[in-house]
Formats: structure tokens, C-alpha cells, sequence
């Protein structure tokens, strides 16, 4: 393919077709004005009054036709610009996109953020706003905003799962194509419009409903009712039909010119062919399940909706043909693929054969669970010391010794399970020395004799040697976290509340706007991201939904006792889901911060027992929100809980 001529052909060939697509709005003006006035000379015959004499003639008839459609397109238009006035970010919200962190701690979503930041430095733009839709399992991606300082770029999980780092990189490629060649601001006025001729059509079809308290009085008779209803219906579904196969025509040609564009950046086209392959060989394809993806479907890399409108009304061209333009000796034949979104689980990794066999730490009644959140008593000091006595020599040496302290934090980060662990070895030799690496699994050996719920403690204490590591070694530190968590394809609770933590305390991105400077003082616009935790509180305490939901319930309560929310899904509380509500609350007044950790006390509590996973999750939430929650140290005789069966006590808590 030659590409440089490839893209002046494609330009010129979209001129043409957006004058097109104004001439169609020009006909379904015509296509009113004739159907009113046969409406208007039947309802005449009918009741034997002439409404307007000669109504195809009347030259103050057509005039109200297209003055009247021409407000209709600009309402339309209007009150849709009005909604994305925030530019690209407010079209991937509307599709239920969040805001990916600065710092993401989940591997793909770093990849993301690093493959847009690469892309738009090569193609000299300004970065644009990156956004994650957590919900959607099909591969997509997309691109909007009016310009260059307002522009998004949003992927869908399913492309974060299932494309790797060269076939994203070349769908990022060709989103950042549309914003170069200033696609996305005319998708936005293409919306508008659609939006406006939706709404003549949705006037017609209020008419003939029969809800006529706003119409005017001619209009209150049935029949007008219905001729004049059914006018507006019947044409603004055919222009909405006309529109839609102009748009699809104007979109075409943008997707094979951002292709080409795509090939240009990346000077790999194996990696677009690729991706495009990966999406017509797995079941769910390019699907979109948000209410709103018809209305933004032009928008998208490949065609979100049902395969069933792709022939006809389908936005983009077929997979097999924009594979043929990068791909010369393409066959055809797509092999089908596997969706890796289909093997994903509560929060990501955390599966439910692992929360039916959880960590019992204590049984402590309400009121002691919301002390940890806002003092600590006396016993608590007891078993502290009593933890800091069983400490092993070699991890209180280590305690003392930056380089020390580093190696225990990768001993920290090391998984439990064999096979998970076998994953994160080769990350480790690729990083470490023989004799360090034999450090961290000697440190490893040791920190599992004083059991699980030692690990965050052990981790606070290592903190202030942390600190006194080089800026290079904190750096390295935190850039092997991610990629070390996720070796296995799995990301457990711990690993992502160490992650969470290490970053909190060393990154140097503690959140802005603590104490309330935002001038935000009510709880109301936090609710939906405090039930995302106490949804994620709830399930990781809880194998029985049922019993989730009735933990979920007791927090709720706390955040408005008027109202009685549902449990959210599990999709709704991945990791990612997670850490974007506890960075939004971190920028809450104090008060509000307080409110919400005492909620997500009171989800712990409900059934008068607290678990590790409860713990190091509720602790995430006091160290991010900067209300610490006391260390729950458990009892004797704490361990593993399952359905059937209680195992052995936990070590540090053994009889010695």
C-alpha cells in the first residue's frame, strides 16, 4: 500500500461524502414539508375545514418546515454539545469510561498509559486524557474531543486483556490518527446532528402516544394527534435511516485513512493486521453493552454494536477488508481466539474458591472494629509488642537496612503458591544478583513463620528504611511492584494492597486537595465511589452473596440510613475500580474521609468476625483516606476458615 496516497485519496473522497450527508438533511426537510401537507389535506377532507389552502404551495408552510426542523437539528445539536462541553472525557464517561491514575498499579493499564504517552509524542500532540471502560469485554478503543487540549482516549477492558503491547500500540496508533487529522471534531457535530434528527423523530412518537398535555390545541384532537405524529415518526426514522448510511460512508473512509496513518507511526503493520484479526476471532468481538454505544458508535476502532446492523448501517468497513489494505497476501480466514476477559474473576484475580477458604484473624464485636478505626486500645499495644518480639533476627535486621528492607519487599510481594511464584522468579533474576535473590528468599521463608496477617506490619516497619533508599532504587522498586503482582496472570487482594501502599508511601503522589480545598462538603458526591468499597469490602469477606450483600447493607447504612442501595456486581469492584474511588475520596473534607472508613468498619463487623482479607483491605482504605487503622493482630487460635472445616492455628500464634 502506498500510504501518503492513500490518505489525500481518502481525504478527498470524505468531502465529498460530508456534503453528501448535509443534502440528506436538506431532503428529509423536503420529505416533511411533503408529508405534512398530505396530512394537512387529508385532515382538511376529514373535517371538511381547510386547515391552509393548498397546503404543498403555501410558501409560510415550508417556511415554519424548515424553520421548525432547523430548530429541531440545532436543539439536538445544542443540548449535545452542551452535554460533552468537557470534550473527549465527557464521551467516555457517557459510555461509562473512568479516569485511569497517573500511576496505575494493574499491568495493562500501565501499558496502556505508556503506549499513549509514546504514541503521542511521536505524532507531536499533546497527551490526551486516558480512560479505561471497565465494563466492556469487547476489544475496542476510541478517540474524542473537540481539540487537541480536550481530547480522550479510552480502551475497553477487553482490549487491555486480550491485545498485546505491539497490537495496542497500533490501535492507540490510529486513535491518535483521528485526532490528528481532526476526525473527533467532526464525529462530535455528526453526533449532534443524529441527535437532532433522533428528536424529531422521538416528538412524533410522543404525539402518538396520546401524551398531549404540552401539544397545542389543534393538536389535541385525536386524528391531528395522529396524522401530525405519525408525519414527524415516519420521517425522522427515514432520516435517521439516510443519516446513518451517510455516516457510515463518512466513517469508512476515516477508519482506512487512521489505518494507514496507524502503519505510518508504528511502521508495523503486522501489529494493526494482528489486533484486527484478534477481534474478529474472539466471540465477543468489537461489542459495546452500554445503552448509549449506538448514539457514539462512530467513535469507536472497530463497530460496537450487533453484528446484524454491520452490513447495512455498520459505521466501519468489514474486519477481513482492512486487514486486505495492511495485509496484501490476507487470505480471509480469521481463526477464532479464546477472550482472556472470559477467564477473569472477582477483583480480576480473586476468584471464589479463594474467598470460600479466607483467614480468620479475630471475632471482635462491632464497637471493637470501629476502635481500630479511631484509636487503639491498650490490648492492642500488648499485641504489638508481642508481634515485635516474635519477629525473626534476620527480618529485624533487615528492618534496619535500606538495601535490607528492599529485598523483604520483594520477599513480601513473593506469591504463597508455587506455581504462582514460578512466574515472578525470572522478573526477579532478571533484576536481582544470585546472592540477593537468595536474600529475598531466605526473608521469604522467615516472614512466613509468623503467618499471614504479619505482612502489612512487617511492611510498615520497613517504611523508614524505605525511604532512605536513592531516588533510582525507589524508582526500580516501584516499577518491578506491578509486573511482579501480575507474573502469574493473577493479582491477589495482598498484592494489590501492597502495590497500593508502597506507592502511597514512596511514589511522592499523595493526592491534592486534602482537607476539603476542592469546597466540596457534602457526602453525595462521593456516594457511588464509597459503595464501590464497601461492595469490595463485602465480597472479600463473604463467599455467600447473600451474606455479602447483607455486610454490604450494615455499611450502607452508615452513608445514608434513608436509603437502601443493592451490592454492587463483582465486575464493579475490579482493582482498577478500586483505586479510582479511593483516589476521589481522598480529595473528601476529613469528616467525610472518616464517615466513610467508619462505614466500611461496620461492613467488617456485621457478623462479628474479621478476616485478613477484610483487614488489609479496610487498611488500604485508612492509609489512602490518611485515617490509619490499628493493625488487628488476631488471637489465639486464629486460621483458615472454610465451609467445612477449621485448619491449623496460625504460627504466630501457636503455642511455643
Amino acid at each position: 500500500m502506498r500510504f501518503h496516497e492513500e490518505q489525500a485519496r481518502r481525504r478527498r473522497n470524505s468531502a465529498f461524502l460530508v456534503l453528501l450527508f448535509a443534502a440528506a438533511v436538506a431532503g428529509t426537510i423536503l420529505a416533511l414539508h411533503v408529508s405534512l401537507s398530505l396530512a394537512l389535506r387529508l385532515l382538511g377532507a376529514y373535517q371538511a375545514v381547510p386547515f391552509i389552502e393548498r397546503p404543498e404551495r403555501n410558501p409560510l408552510l415550508f417556511g415554519a418546515v424548515v424553520a421548525g426542523t432547523v430548530v429541531f437539528l440545532l436543539a439536538g445539536s445544542l443540548s449535545m454539545r452542551r452535554r460533552l462541553a468537557d470534550g473527549g472525557g465527557a464521551v467516555a464517561e457517557r459510555l461509562g469510561g473512568g479516569l485511569l491514575p497517573l500511576d496505575p498499579f494493574e499491568v495493562g493499564e500501565r501499558r496502556l498509559r505508556n503506549v499513549v504517552e509514546e504514541m503521542a509524542v511521536a505524532s507531536g500532540v499533546p497527551v490526551p486524557e486516558i480512560y479505561v471502560l471497565d465494563r466492556e469485554e469487547g476489544v475496542n478503543a476510541l478517540s474524542a474531543g473537540y481539540r487537541l487540549d480536550d481530547a480522550a482516549v479510552a480502551a475497553t477492558r477487553g482490549a487491555l486483556e486480550n491485545l498485546s503491547r505491539d497490537e495496542l500500540q497500533a490501535v492507540v496508533a490510529h486513535e491518535m490518527a483521528h485526532l490528528v487529522h481532526g476526525d473527533t471534531r467532526q464525529r462530535t457535530h455528526l453526533l449532534g446532528v443524529l441527535h437532532g434528527v433522533r428528536l424529531l423523530g422521538s416528538t412524533g412518537r410522543f404525539l402518538l402516544t396520546g401524551n398531549l398535555r404540552a401539544a397545542s390545541a389543534p393538536l389535541r384532537h385525536p386524528i391531528a394527534a395522529f396524522l401530525v405524529g405519525g408525519t414527524l415518526a415516519t420521517v425522522g426514522s427515514v432520516g435517521l435511516f439516510f443519516s446513518r448510511l451517510l455516516q457510515r460512508a463518512v466513517c469508512r473512509e476515516r477508519e482506512y485513512l487512521a489505518d494507514a496513518a496507524a502503519v505510518r507511526f508504528t511502521r508495523n503493520p503486522r501489529a494493526l493486521s494482528a489486533a484486527l484479526r484478534k477481534i474478529g476471532g474472539i466471540a465477543g468481538r468489537s461489542r459495546i453493552r452500554n445503552a448509549r454505544a449506538d448514539e457514539a458508535r462512530h467513535f469507536f476502532f472497530a463497530d460496537g454494536i450487533r453484528p446484524l446492523s454491520r452490513s447495512l448501517l455498520g459505521t466501519h468497513p468489514p474486519l477481513e477488508r482492512r486487514i486486505a489494505r495492511v495485509e496484501p497476501g490476507f487470505t480471509g480466514a480469521i481463526p477464532r481466539v479464546r477472550s482472556k476477559s472470559a477467564e477473569r474473576s472477582f477483583l480480576e484475580t480473586f476468584d471464589p474458591e479463594h474467598r470460600r477458604h479466607r483467614t480468620r484473624l479475630a471475632a471482635l464485636p462491632a464497637e471493637a472494629v470501629a476502635r481500630h478505626v479511631e484509636s487503639f486500645a491498650p490490648a492492642e499495644v500488648a499485641l504489638a509488642g508481642a508481634f515485635l518480639e516474635a519477629i525473626p533476627p534476620a527480618i529485624a535486621r533487615a528492618l534496619r537496612d535500606p538495601d535490607e528492607a528492599k529485598a523483604l519487599a520483594y520477599a513480601l510481594l513473593l506469591d504463597s503458591h508455587r506455581e504462582g511464584r514460578a512466574g515472578q522468579l525470572p522478573r526477579l533474576r532478571e533484576r536481582l544478583d544470585p546472592a540477593s535473590l537468595s536474600r529475598v528468599l531466605h526473608l521469604r521463608a522467615e516472614a512466613d513463620r509468623l503467618g499471614p496477617g504479619a505482612r502489612l506490619p512487617l511492611l510498615d516497619l520497613s517504611l523508614p528504611s524505605l525511604r532512605r533508599l536513592p531516588r533510582e532504587e525507589k524508582d526500580r522498586l516501584l516499577e518491578d511492584v506491578g509486573p511482579l503482582a501480575d507474573a502469574d496472570g493473577r493479582v491477589t487482594l495482598f498484592e494489590f494492597v501492597l502495590g497500593l501502599l508502597v506507592r502511597l508511601h514512596l511514589g511522592g503522589r499523595r493526592p491534592e486537595g486534602r482537607g476539603g480545598a476542592s469546597g466540596v462538603f457534602s457526602l453525595r458526591p462521593f456516594r457511588s465511589d464509597a459503595f464501590v468499597l464497601l461492595s469490595a469490602l463485602a465480597y472479600a469477606g463473604h463467599a455467600d452473596p447473600r451474606q455479602a450483600a447483607t455486610a454490604f447493607a450494615a455499611g450502607a447504612a452508615k452513608i445514608d440510613p434513608r436509603e437502601a442501595p443493592l451490592l454492587l456486581r463483582l465486575e464493579d469492584c475490579v482493582f482498577s475500580a478500586v483505586e479510582r474511588a479511593l483516589a476521589r475520596i481522598a480529595d473528601a473534607p476529613p469528616g467525610i474521609r472518616r464517615r466513610i472508613l467508619l462505614a466500611g468498619a461496620a461492613v467488617v463487623a456485621h457478623d462479628g468476625e474479621v478476616t485478613l482479607e477484610e483487614a488489609e483491605l479496610l487498611r488500604a482504605l485508612g492509609e489512602s483516606f490518611d485515617c490509619p487503622v490499628a493493625p488487628f493482630f488476631g488471637k489465639k487460635g486464629s486460621g483458615t476458615v472454610s465451609p467445612e472445616r477449621e485448619t491449623e492455628p496460625d504460627p504466630l500464634h501457636s503455642p511455643h
